[in-house]
C-alpha cells in the first residue's frame, strides 16, 4: 500500500472513530462558508454594479441640464465641444401623473428621447424599444416591480392617456422607484405621430455627451462652461460625480457586511484551528504509535488534511450554497432600486475562490498541528501529553506531597493560566477575535446613538439657530426686533458651478461677519476661516476631492435652503 492510500485509510478510519466531532466542525464550516459567500455576494454585486449598469446602458460621459432650448442652438453649442463622439437629446418633463390599477403618483418624470435604442443612457432589462409609432412607453424596471407592471399592459399618463408598456428599462444616472420619481420613456417621433408636434414640446432641456477619449472630460467641462452663453439653470454632471453619488449609499453597506464578515471569519477560523489543535492533542498516543511503525511525518499529515478536506468539502459547499441563495435575491432586488443589473454568471469566480478557501483552510488547518506534532519525540507522543509537569525522581514517592492539597479554585486558576498561556499565538489570535467583536459592536452602538442624536439634535451639526424664514436680506433688522429673538442674520446659498473632479453642483452658503454665531459644525480639522480668500469645506466633499487643511479647513457642513436664520 503506498503512502497516499494509507493516508486516505487513516483519514476515513479518523472519521468513523469522531463522527460527532466531526460533525460540529463541518457545522462549524458551514456557517463560516456561508458568512463568506454571503459577503462575496453582496460586496461584489453592489461593488461592480455601477460598471455593469455603464456598459449595459451607455452611460454618457457628460449629462447637462438646462432650460427647455430649441434642439438647434443646443446641438450647435455641442458641435464647438472638443473630443464629441455623438450627443443625445431628450425632453425631461417633472410633475407628470401616472397611473396604474389601484397605484398612482403625481411626481413622475416622462423622458421624451429625440433618438430611443440601445446605448442611450439607458439600458433595455426586458421587452423591445420604442418604435416610431403607436401608443408606447418604456417603464423603470423599479417602477414595473413596485406597481406589478407586466409587458403588454397599459398605464395612464397625464395628458397623453393609455400607453403600453412594450418594455422595462434601467437608467443608470439615478435610483429608480420608491427611491426616486417614477420614471418613463417615450419616443417623440411616435408621439409626433400620433399627436401632431404641437402636441409635445419642441425643445429639449437635457443632452447626453459620449466623448472619444472620457480621460479628456475636464478639459470639456471648461470649455463647456465657456461656450454654455445663453443656456438658464445649466447643471453638469460627469460619469464619475454619478458613480461617487451611488458609492456613498452602497458603500455604508458594503463596509459594514464586509467588516461583520470578518469578524465572524476570524471567530470561526479561531474556533476552527482550537479545535483541529485539540483533536491532534487527543490523539498524540495514536499518531505516536503511527511514528513508532514507520509511518514519516508528512503521511501523518497528509491523513489529517484528508480527514479534514473530507469534512470541509461537503460542509463548504452547503454552506456557499445556502449564503448565495439567501442574499442573491435580496441583492439584485437592491441592485434594481440602484438601476444596476445583478452580477448573474460573472458571480462564480468570486464565489469559486470563496469555496476553495473554505474547503482548503480548514484542511491546511488541520494539518499544521499534526505536522508540528509529529516531528516531536516518539516518547513524548506515546505518553499522550505535550505539558510535562515537573516530577521527582522515578520510583520515589511522596506523600507529604499529596498531603498538601491546594484550594480548589487556586487550582483551577492556576491550571487555566497554564492553558491559555500554553500557546502564545492561539492566546493573541483568541483576544483579537474578542476585541474585534467587542469593537464592532460598540461601533455600531456609536452610530445609532450619533444617527439618534442627529435627529432630534440640530445643535450636532453645527445649526445654533433655532428658526428659519424664508424673506429678504433687508428684514433681518425687523426679525431682531421681534420679542424673544436674540439674534437674526442674513443667510446667503447659492449654487456654484460644479467642480471638476465631482462632476456636480455644490452649495456655498455664507452669513455677514462671523458665522459661528449661527452656524459652526465641527472641525475635523483646520481652524475656522478668517478672511474672503478661505472657505470651510464639508469632509464628504473634500473626501471626494482629496482635500486636505493645507489647502481648506474641513468641516462636517449640513445646509438648509433659507435666507433669513435666528
Amino acid at each position: 500500500m503506498n503512502r497516499t492510500a494509507a493516508a486516505v485509510l487513516a483519514a476515513r478510519q479518523g472519521l468513523r472513530a469522531h463522527r460527532h466531532r466531526a460533525a460540529l466542525t463541518g457545522a462549524g464550516i458551514a456557517l463560516a462558508a456561508a458568512m463568506l459567500s454571503a459577503a462575496v455576494v453582496v460586496s461584489y454585486g453592489l461593488g461592480t454594479g455601477f460598471n455593469r449598469a455603464v456598459q449595459a446602458a451607455g452611460l454618457p460621459d457628460l449629462i447637462v441640464r438646462f432650460s427647455a432650448q430649441p434642439p438647434s442652438r443646443v446641438v450647435a453649442r455641442i458641435r464647438a465641444l472638443p473630443d464629441v463622439a455623438r450627443w443625445s437629446l431628450r425632453l425631461e418633463v417633472t410633475n407628470v401623473s401616472l397611473a396604474f390599477d389601484d397605484h398612482s403618483s403625481t411626481s413622475g418624470v416622462a423622458e421624451v428621447l429625440d433618438h430611443p435604442g440601445p446605448k442611450q443612457g439607458y439600458a433595455l432589462v426586458a421587452g423591445r424599444e420604442l418604435g416610431a409609432r403607436g401608443s408606447q412607453v418604456l417603464v423603470e424596471r423599479g417602477l414595473a416591480a413596485a406597481w406589478g407592471i407586466h409587458l403588454g399592459q397599459r398605464i395612464e399618463i397625464a395628458g397623453l392617456g393609455s400607453e403600453r408598456v412594450v418594455g422595462f428599462a434601467e437608467g443608470p444616472d439615478d435610483v429608480a422607484y420608491p427611491l426616486a420619481a417614477p420614471r418613463v420613456y417615450l419616443a417623440r417621433s411616435a408621439l409626433d405621430a400620433r399627436f401632431g408636434v404641437r402636441a409635445v414640446d419642441p425643445r429639449v432641456d437635457l443632452a447626453e455627451i459620449w466623448l472619444r477619449n472620457p480621460a479628456y472630460v475636464n478639459e470639456v467641462l471648461t470649455q463647456a462652461r465657456a461656450v454654455s452663453y445663453g443656456l438658464k439653470a445649466i447643471r453638469f454632471a460627469t460619469r464619475g460625480g454619478v458613480r461617487i453619488l451611488l458609492d456613498q449609499a452602497a458603500g455604508i453597506v458594503i463596509d459594514l457586511l464586509v467588516a461583520l464578515s470578518l469578524i465572524a471569519l476570524v471567530t470561526a477560523g479561531v474556533l476552527l484551528a482550537a479545535s483541529a489543535r485539540a483533536e491532534v492533542q487527543r490523539r498524540l498516543g495514536v499518531i505516536g504509535v503511527r511514528r513508532a511503525i514507520g509511518e514519516g511525518r508528512e503521511q501523518v499529515a497528509l491523513a489529517q488534511a484528508l480527514e479534514g478536506l473530507l469534512v470541509s468539502l461537503p460542509a463548504a459547499s452547503l454552506g456557499i450554497a445556502a449564503g448565495v441563495l439567501a442574499t442573491y435575491a435580496p441583492t439584485s432586488h437592491l441592485l434594481m432600486l440602484l438601476n444596476e443589473p445583478p452580477p448573474a454568471w460573472s458571480l462564480w469566480l468570486p464565489v469559486g475562490g470563496a469555496w476553495l478557501a473554505a474547503a482548503l483552510l480548514p484542511a491546511l488547518g488541520a494539518a499544521w498541528p499534526a505536522w508540528r506534532a509529529a516531528g516531536g519525540s516518539l516518547v513524548r507522543l506515546l505518553r499522550g501529553g505535550d505539558i510535562a509537569g515537573t516530577a521527582g525522581l522515578p520510583g520515589l514517592s511522596m506523600p507529604w506531597r499529596a498531603r498538601r492539597r491546594p484550594l480548589m479554585p487556586a487550582s483551577l486558576s492556576g491550571l487555566g493560566a497554564r492553558l491559555a498561556t500554553a500557546r502564545r499565538a492561539r492566546l493573541v489570535a483568541t483576544a483579537l477575535t474578542l476585541g474585534l467583536s467587542i469593537g464592532f459592536v460598540l461601533l455600531l452602538l456609536a452610530l445609532a446613538s450619533e444617527l439618534k442624536t442627529l435627529q432630534t439634535d440640530p445643535d450636532a451639526l453645527g445649526k445654533r439657530y433655532q428658526l428659519t424664514a424664508s424673506l429678504p436680506p433687508s428684514a433681518a433688522p425687523e426679525v431682531r426686533g421681534i420679542p424673544g429673538v436674540q439674534a437674526a442674520a442674513p443667510r446667503y446659498q447659492v449654487e456654484a458651478a460644479d467642480s471638476f473632479e465631482l462632476g456636480e453642483t455644490i452649495d456655498v452658503i455664507a452669513f455677514p461677519g462671523n458665522h459661528v454665531r449661527f452656524e459652526a459644525p465641527p472641525l475635523v480639522s483646520g481652524r475656522r476661516l478668517h478672511g474672503p480668500d478661505q472657505a470651510e469645506v464639508g469632509e464628504g466633499l473634500a473626501d471626494a476631492l482629496g482635500l486636505t487643511s493645507a489647502r481648506s479647513s474641513q468641516s462636517r457642513c449640513r445646509t438648509a435652503a433659507s435666507s433669513a436664520c435666528a
